[in-house]
């Protein structure tokens, strides 16, 4: 009897280990395949490729071709085999990926070359390449993002989630930079755009902020005060990238947050890109479209402001003036912009020849051709008794020199 409680005892602690394990290994099941179904961005961290033995013939012995309308072409499924092997390529700490050095780009070119054959679009090829567990192949498909919104596009869905859930440095990088002109495509590509501003890797914040100035992006919700807000990144070619580039949604909003930049000397090397995206209110060089009063004025201010330093006015400002093109639109702009006074312009200017303060004859001479693209030779005939009166014989010979140039 004894025997028998025991074994019915053995029985059912063996049966409840099984059932516990058969949990476990139905949890185990459900992990791995909630780890498949998940998108490969969203994975912690991307699979290492073995490489040994990938060399360019290795590539290149993957391509297969067909004929398609006339054309030989490497067929869509071995191209997507090519580039599945970027991983035995590198991506730089600039988050750049040089395609002579890609050993397979080199071997695509190589398959190309020897075949006579073409490559299938990037667009046939994106939807499965976005898929891929591996950040470089990803973004060699994003090369092909703004496709997803094409009519129909079968890749739309798959497209829409890559841009949610990328994680990769330089996939984010590349869809940045591809999505630059979708920003009124679709309300998910500014939402995107403004939060990769904030990414931790100041390369992919600049990418972001350079796309966010284009003007598709003008009427999307937030752009122009995350604009704003990036003047102030802690990395100076962001802040450079979005004081410049906010110019271009003609936003006096941006206004305010310019001027404390120029008012502030220690920023000096901001104040050409802050310049430049203010100018596009009031002057936008080549078109002329636009108009600001405030602009304009905050412009003189900033050229008015003393005591001038060696650095302040930055002399790289006076490009917005001198880099200016000279067409019918100009004409146009100088009868319209009631609030433009050559005079004071003249002035302003004079007053930057003469303060021994500012720049050498070669930050002069900038000044002096401002004075010339703005207001033509006769108006730089005028300071030429100024000229005459200085003492700076380099100054002197800076102005001949314009005077020979101006028309």
């Amino acid at each position: 009897m004894k025997k028998i409680i025991v074994f019915a005892m053995a029985s059912i602690l063996t049966l409840s280990a099984c059932g516990k394990k058969a949990d476990e290994n139905k949890g185990d099941d459900a992990k791995a395949e909630a780890a498949a179904e998940a998108p490969a961005d969203a994975k912690a961290e991307a699979p290492k490729m073995d490489c040994s033995g990938v060399t360019v013939d290795s590539i290149k012995a993957l391509a297969k071709f067909e004929d398609k309308d006339g054309k030989k072409l490497i067929t869509e499924d071995s191209y997507v085999e090519m580039l599945g092997k970027l991983p035995c390529c590198t991506v730089d700490d600039k988050l750049e990926l040089n395609k002579r050095d890609c050993i397979v780009f080199q071997a695509i070119k190589q398959a190309e070359s020897e075949n006579s054959a073409k490559s299938p679009s990037a667009k046939a090829v994106m939807g499965k390449l976005i898929k891929s567990d591996y950040p470089i192949v990803r973004a060699e498909g994003y090369k092909s993002i703004n496709s997803i919104f094409d009519d129909n596009s079968p890749d739309a869905e798959a497209g829409k989630e890559a841009i949610k859930n990328e994680k990769d440095p330089y996939a984010l990088k590349v869809l940045a930079q591809e999505l630059t002109f979708a920003g009124d495509k679709d309300a998910s590509v500014a939402e995107f755009m403004i939060r990769m501003t904030k990414h931790e890797n100041a390369i992919v914040r600049n990418e972001a902020a350079g796309s966010l100035s284009n003007s598709s992006f003008k009427d999307a919700a937030g752009a122009i005060d995350t604009l704003i807000a990036l003047m102030s990144d802690s990395d100076e070619t962001v802040a450079a990238t979005a004081c410049r580039g906010a110019g271009d949604h003609y936003n006096e909003k941006i206004i305010e947050p310019i001027v404390k930049i120029l008012n502030d000397n220690s920023k000096a090397k901001l104040h050409f890109d802050c310049m430049t995206g203010l100018s596009r209110l009031w002057l936008d060089s080549p078109s002329y479209e636009h108009r600001s009063e405030a602009a304009y004025k905050a412009t003189m201010d900033y050229f008015k402001k003393t005591p001038r330093t060696s650095d302040v006015p930055n002399w790289l400002t006076l490009s917005v003036f001198n880099s200016i093109t000279i067409n019918d639109d100009f004409a146009k702009w100088k009868q319209e912009a009631t609030y433009f006074n050559q005079d004071e312009f003249t002035s302003v200017m004079s007053d930057l020849i003469k303060d021994e303060n500012f720049g050498d004859h070669i930050s002069k001479g900038s000044v002096m051709k401002a004075i010339a693209k703005i207001g033509g030779k006769a108006e730089l005939e005028k300071i030429g008794k100024m000229i005459e009166g200085l003492s700076d014989d380099k100054v002197k010979e800076a102005y001949a020199e314009k005077l020979a140039e101006a028309k």
